[in-house]
């Protein structure tokens, strides 16, 4: 991203560790428009934990954009089961069993997390194939 928008001033780019305090690693409070994950939540021990990390770094009214993934298939366990975060959860009354939630999941722990909304948007076509089983989520941060 960094490459590809370096002629728009007033960006900045940072790896941020979801699952540590952010005013640890250097981040403000309340002063990102924006934060973005593609399939990361989903691989830490506590989503609600890092929901609210994230939460406390955005400015009112700001965004968490997320793809994830919502459908629970066995043969994605067997692919994707060998990397570390996939079953490091540790929040087991969210995810007894599990490393994915469903849609509805997601929306609730984004308003536990204090968020004042959260869309989601899945494919609608079965064309979409293995895409049908990601999702965008959109959150943003009461104002």
């Amino acid at each position: 991203a960094e490459e590809q928008f370096s002629d728009y001033e007033g960006m900045t780019y940072r790896v941020l560790d979801l699952e540590t305090n952010g005013f640890d690693q250097g981040f403000e409070s309340s002063s990102y428009d924006l934060i973005l994950g593609i399939n990361v939540v989903h691989a830490t021990k506590d989503i609600k934990q890092v929901l609210r990390n994230v939460e406390q770094l955005l400015v009112p009214g700001g965004l968490c954009l997320l793809q994830e993934a919502f459908s629970k298939i066995r043969f994605i366990d067997v692919i994707f089961g060998m990397t570390d975060g996939w079953w490091a959860f540790t929040d087991h009354e969210l995810r007894p069993e599990h490393a994915l939630l469903n849609a509805q999941q997601w929306q609730n722990t984004f308003e536990e997390a204090g968020f004042s909304s959260a869309s989601i948007t899945t494919p609608l076509n079965e064309e979409a194939g293995l895409f049908a089983m990601q999702g965008i989520i959109v959150a943003e941060k009461s104002t």
